[in-house]
């Protein structure tokens, strides 16, 4: 046990005691049914805490008996208050369950009326206890007792006590104690036929020794009939408060599990709740207000002031069970045409939001009349849309997958077209391409003409698509065809037939050399390509003369043929536009002297080929860390051994 609930169980006691403390001048003609409004209390602290909470209702009422006057009808005052909270805790959760395996509270207008047929049992067991023992032992009537005290704890209990115990479940949020054993167990009406009999049992007897003692006044009145009925009323409330609460034999396999009130079913009790307080008040407001004016029949003696509340107490039992009866079923009602659209609706949405099968193809919740009514169609609409658009979805997914899987295929067949790393001698060549997408439109080249000579080319195909790679592949078959011509009439032969064909309007760029170790000459072109990065004779620089035109859009253009002397430092580094534009997440260029800072730094140290297309390959992927590449990059470096 938890600090936290010790103290609710004392704080329970200590508030029991004063509000029994303020009334317990004010009494019947008996001298002993006070007005007290500690009937507020029982049934919550009995349905919040079960046992320890009906002992703390019962030691605060013996703690204000003893302060008020300690006397033997404190025994039978102690056992009476623990059963006005012990018994709605054990009758809650053994009648009028109707089939249900997990605990419910007030959550419907059944809920309600299960509530008040509790309340009224309890009354009568708890109170005839008390009523009992006093006439046995000749100290007041029953009836006298009863009457008032029933009917005061009845009153106080449904006006007050409802809405107590409803505000501790919904706005403090507080978990009641449940006696799990009665569910963990295959609930049948007939396993608690003897909770119905008893019942029945306490409320009648209550009532006929009511009958049989009412008008006995201060002499009391004994005979073998009352004593027997007394002693049977004491009899049945004690069985019925130490029947078990589980029972029969055969294990649920459903899990119960406690369901807060929560929703809009839930608010509407509440509400139903707080109106019935308000009744309440203004029936304890009629009250003062009568005996304010009745103050002088208060002074001169207990009996004006005791028909006076009695005739109060009685019209607000029959107030309240008037409200009791009627507003439920309006509550029933409003629920029907709101609380209960609404959480078939919720429920509707949260099946369909979560994946759920579904119960119901589309929400059917009925005509209401209201604005709910537009709401499940506009929902019907919405899921169909939902659903459509989901379809439509998977149907594209299917179609994307499988252009993904072709377009994997033509990659590697477009990877395939390109040769790889050099493995002959006298050169050694590095290629490095990473596409943007699955295919692209950059392509690089090198076949070796001779023993001395090798030809090396690098274009970039406008556009990054298919219709780019579909280019890209007749641009490379034909600059392959051609790479045993000069550079220049290679290009001017390439662009003529690319030309014929190119109704696209599609063009490429690029740079051609044929690389000559024996004569230690180098020839090239270059059709409106990125400037070649050259180390020669202990010189770094860029192959920058004027660009030709590009290839493709125009026939007959002429291209310039350029030459160069080698030294054996000669390295040269070729590449696309894709490296010198690789932009960052900020939208920055590498630019031309990023590229040509660090081109440069590998050339100087000696990297080689393979050392400076991988160091700039790094360097590119961390200036982009975070951006999405937005072009094919390709480079090429050949050097000669």
């Amino acid at each position: 046990m938890t600090s936290k609930k010790i103290g609710l169980y004392l704080g329970i006691g200590i508030l029991y005691f004063i509000l029994a403390l303020p009334f317990a001048g004010l009494h019947f003609s008996d001298g002993y049914s006070e007005i007290r409004f500690t009937s507020l209390l029982p049934m919550a602290a009995g349905l919040l805490c079960g046992f320890p909470g009906a002992l703390s209702c019962a030691l605060g009422n013996l703690l204000g008996d003893l302060c008020t006057g300690p006397d033997i009808y404190c025994i039978f005052g102690f056992a009476g208050n623990f059963l006005m909270a012990w018994l709605p805790y054990k009758l809650w959760h053994t009648l009028f369950f109707a089939g249900r395996q997990g605990p419910r509270y007030l959550e419907s207008s059944g809920s309600i009326l299960k509530f008040v047929a509790v309340s009224l049992i309890a009354s009568c067991a708890s109170v005839g206890v008390i009523g009992a023992g006093g006439q046995l032992l000749s100290g007041f009537s029953f009836g006298a007792f009863f009457l008032p005290v029933a009917l005061q704890y009845y009153d106080l209990s449904l006006l007050g006590g409802m809405l107590l115990f409803q505000i501790c479940l919904t706005v403090f949020r507080m978990t009641p104690h449940i006696p799990w054993q009665a569910y963990r167990r295959i609930r049948r009406e007939r396993d608690y036929l003897p909770d119905y009999l008893l019942s029945g049992l306490v409320v009648a007897v209550a009532c006929a020794l009511t009958a049989l003692t009412m008008g006995q006044g201060q002499e009391i009145r004994q005979s073998p009939l009352i004593t027997g009925l007394c002693l049977l009323l004491l009899a049945a409330s004690l069985v019925l408060a130490c029947l078990p609460v589980g029972r029969g034999k055969e294990e649920t396999e459903t899990e119960s599990r406690y369901l807060p009130p929560v929703g809009v079913r839930a608010q509407f009790v509440t509400l139903f709740l707080l109106i019935l307080c308000m009744i309440l008040i203004a029936l304890t407001a009629v009250c003062l207000r009568l005996l304010y004016v009745d103050f002088a029949a208060f002074t001169q003696g207990a009996g004006n002031t005791s028909l006076l509340w009695l005739r109060v107490i009685v019209a607000a039992a029959v107030i309240g069970t008037f409200f009791i009866i009627v507003l439920p079923l309006l509550l029933k009602g409003i629920q029907r045409v709101v609380a209960e659209p609404v959480e078939k609706t919720a429920n509707y949405a949260r099946q369909f939001a979560a994946g759920e099968t579904l119960t119901e193809e589309s929400l059917v919740i009925g005509r209401t009349g209201n604005e709910l009514d537009g709401l499940g169609q506009s929902i019907n609409t919405m899921a169909g849309n939902i659903r459509a658009f989901v379809e439509e979805t998977r149907l594209r997914a299917i179609k994307e997958e499988k252009l993904a899987a072709e377009l994997n295929i033509a990659r590697n067949i477009q990877q395939g077209l390109l040769p790889e790393r050099w493995t002959g001698s006298g050169f050694d060549i590095v290629p490095f391409i990473k596409p943007a997408r699955e295919v692209g439109g950059d392509f690089y080249h090198f076949s070796r003409l001779d023993e001395d000579r090798v030809f090396v080319c690098i274009a970039d195909v406008s556009g990054k698509d298919i219709s780019a790679a579909m280019f890209m592949v007749q641009a490379k078959i034909l600059m392959e065809e051609g790479c045993s011509l000069p550079p220049d009439q290679m290009m001017a032969r390439v662009n003529n037939a690319l030309s014929k064909s190119n109704k696209a309007m599609m063009f490429v760029t690029a740079f051609a050399a044929i690389v000559d170790r024996k004569n230690r000459r180098m020839t090239y072109a270059n059709a409106g390509h990125n400037p070649p990065i050259c180390q020669n004779n202990g010189r770094i620089c860029w192959l920058d003369e004027e660009a030709d035109f590009v290839l493709g859009p125009m026939e007959n253009t002429h291209y310039q043929q350029h030459t160069m002397d080698l030294a054996d430092d000669f390295m040269l580094f070729i590449y696309t536009d894709g490296v010198n534009e690789a932009e960052n997440s900020d939208g920055e260029f590498f630019g031309n002297h990023r590229l040509f800072e660090e081109a440069g730094r590998q050339l100087r140290e000696g990297s080689g080929c393979q050392g400076l297309v991988e160091n700039l390959a790094a360097r590119l992927e961390t200036f982009t860390e975070g951006a999405q590449q937005s072009d094919d990059i390709t480079m090429l470096a050949l050097s000669m051994k």
